[in-house]
Formats: C-alpha cells, structure tokens, sequence
C-alpha cells in the first residue's frame, strides 16, 4: 500500500536498489568494464492500483541489466502497451519478452556459451532464442 511515484514503500526500495547497484559498481572499480549485472524479479506488478494504494502481484515485469558490456541506455524487447492487457479486468501488463532471452543473450556474447548449448541451459528456449542487441 501507498507504493508512491518518488515516496512511498515502493519507491524507497527501488531507490535501496539503484543505490545499490550504483556502489556495487562504483566498488568494482575498473573490473566493472568487464561486469555484467542482471536485476530480475520473480513477478510483474498490475498496471491499476488496488484499493489500498498498492498493486498486487501480476504478470509482465521488468529487468535492469547493467555494466560495461552492456549496450544500454534504452529499453529493449516489444512493448504491448498498456491497452493490451491478458487478464480479465485490465490489470496486468502483458509479458512481452522471456527472462531466459536476455540471460541466453549474455551467457553468448559476454561469457562464451555457444548458441547450440542455449536449449541445454535454458530448456524450451531454441539455440539462437536472444534478445539482440543487449551486449556489445
């Protein structure tokens, strides 16, 4: 409940984090040049306030990747918009991109893994199954 845009619960753990990934980094010195730091939650949130002030758990959420191989400064994967949303009563924002992806992604450009090895680490997904353009 009252999550808030800059105060709030919500607010002030997203701030903890962003301070936190900042002097991770600021610690890692020049090795951050060669870091790459990936951000997930387990579960999206609504896109409608409940009667609390809060939301509740729901589907499409979001992923922070960060660090110096990382080609960022932008958002990437498809964004359905806000309109399309899958459950009844228009509460959830549609997953539009798999987690794995973006994680296949890296373990292939950053860290070597061949691309036919993806489906063996990431079961389901198919060798070649990234988001482009995440690691440079």
């Amino acid at each position: 409940s009252g999550q808030g845009a800059a105060k709030g619960y919500l607010a002030d753990r997203f701030r903890d984090l962003g301070q936190g990934l900042a002097g991770m980094l600021a610690g890692l010195g020049g090795a951050a040049a060669d870091t790459v730091v990936v951000a997930l939650g387990e579960f999206g949130r609504t896109a409608r306030e409940n009667a609390f002030g809060g939301t509740d758990n729901g589907l499409g959420g979001t992923m922070l990747v960060l660090g110096g191989p990382v080609a960022g400064g932008r958002v990437l994967g498809p964004w359905p918009g806000l309109a399309d949303h899958r459950l009844a009563g228009g509460r959830d924002v549609a997953a539009a991109t798999d987690w794995r992806e973006a994680v296949a992604a890296i373990a292939v450009a950053h860290l070597g893994l061949p691309e036919r090895k993806i489906p063996d680490i990431f079961p389901g997904l198919a060798a070649g199954q990234m988001l482009d353009g995440l690691v440079g």
